[in-house]
């Protein structure tokens, strides 16, 4: 018997072989084998935290220097050109920038108890710190601050007080002192400009004085005000120290009366101006509303200034004041012989000595008002 084993189906198994592909061993040329080390000091680098020098080498300071130049030129062409055009700042004027910075720094020391507030007359007319003294020694303790603003009629001088100052202190005197140029209508075009600016500053809103307060600190567009005033005095005025404003907010003035300057200008020509006298009744309504003693304070003119004023010029004058102080309300003048020429450095403004001897009269007055108020009070340290 024979045996045979078949097989119904056949299974073939193919194994796919790998396909080798043989290498070429690296050719070691030059270039490859300094590229090593950059690569190998490039990942180094990588792991390692970067470090830069700065170099000014090669630095050219043209392109600053010539920026810096055209703004110069561009500036002082503006203050040639416009002359009755203000210079800008925060708060649309240096100066004003300067009296809100130092009453800030001043509360933060102590309470201010008078106020004299005004134009320019009063910025360089009263020493504050001359009337503290002087009232320390009549046995009244006070801290007195100038608000006196250049530049505006009293129509941009009231919004700009009520805004930015009475409503953060409470005072228990007011000299709201005034004189003819600041309740003329027939003013210059430099003081008609900057009115109406004080008057559009006293309305900004809420978020943008926040912006301006946070930079009042910063002296940015302070030397506008200092070119202006070089242009404007022929090169005689130099650039001021940058401060925080004068102690007390007093601007002195230097120098005597020039008799031949010419002031037809601002008073030969006076005619009451109604938004003037409205706002000077408004600042004598705020200080009834909070039970603030006030005086207006019919400022000192040299006696070829006053003569420039005729006699219904003059009793006009008069009746603004005296229509704008309510009941209680004092209207403090003086005489002729209390000031002579060599007080004045020009047709409107007190001097050294000038403000001397009014701030002597003031706090001789402001001590009788407030001796019996002050009786007893100690100065806050």
């Amino acid at each position: 018997m024979s045996l045979s084993s078949t097989s119904s189906s056949s299974a073939t198994f193919e194994c796919a072989q790998p396909s080798v592909t043989k290498r070429c061993p690296p050719r070691h040329t030059a270039t490859a084998d300094a590229a090593r080390p950059a690569k190998a000091s490039l990942r180094e680098s990588r792991r390692s935290p970067r470090t830069t020098t700065l170099s000014l080498r090669g630095f050219r300071p043209w392109g600053l220097l010539f920026a810096i130049s055209l703004v110069a030129l561009a500036e002082v062409a503006a203050r040639c050109l416009l002359p009755d055009i203000p210079p800008e700042g925060i708060y649309g004027s240096y100066p004003l920038q300067q009296k809100i910075v130092g009453v800030e720094r001043t509360l933060r020391e102590r309470p201010v108890e008078v106020l004299f507030v005004g134009s320019s007359i009063v910025d360089c007319g009263i020493d504050p710190r001359q009337f503290d003294r002087l009232c320390h020694r009549s046995g009244v303790n006070i801290t007195s601050y100038n608000l006196g603003i250049r530049g505006p009629t009293m129509a941009g001088i009231q919004p700009i007080l009520e805004r930015f100052f009475l409503s953060r202190l409470k005072p228990e005197l007011v000299y709201i002192c005034v004189s003819p140029n600041a309740l003329n209508r027939n003013r210059t075009p430099y003081v008609s400009n900057i009115t109406r600016r004080f008057e559009g500053m006293a309305q900004m809103s809420r978020l943008d004085e926040f912006f301006q307060r946070g930079l009042s600190r910063l002296h940015l567009y302070a030397y506008r005000s200092d070119v202006y005033a070089w242009l404007t005095s022929a090169g005689e005025k130099g650039f001021a120290e940058r401060t925080d404003g004068p102690p007390g907010g007093f601007t002195p003035r230097h120098g005597v009366m020039d008799r031949k300057d010419d002031w037809s200008g601002r008073l030969g020509n006076f005619a009451p101006d109604p938004r003037d006298a409205e706002a000077l009744a408004a600042l004598c309504r705020w200080c009834v509303s909070r039970g603030t003693k006030h005086v207006i304070v019919d400022m000192p003119l040299p006696q070829h200034s006053c003569n420039l004023l005729s006699n219904t010029q003059r009793a006009d004058y008069e009746t603004v004041l005296h229509q704008a102080a309510l009941p209680g309300t004092a209207v403090l003048t003086f005489s002729p012989d209390d000031f002579c020429p060599e007080h004045f450095c020009g047709g409107l403004h007190l001097n050294t000595a000038g403000a001397d001897r009014l701030t002597t009269l003031l706090a001789y007055d402001a001590a009788k008002r407030l001796t019996a108020e002050n009786q007893g009070r100690q100065r806050t340290p």
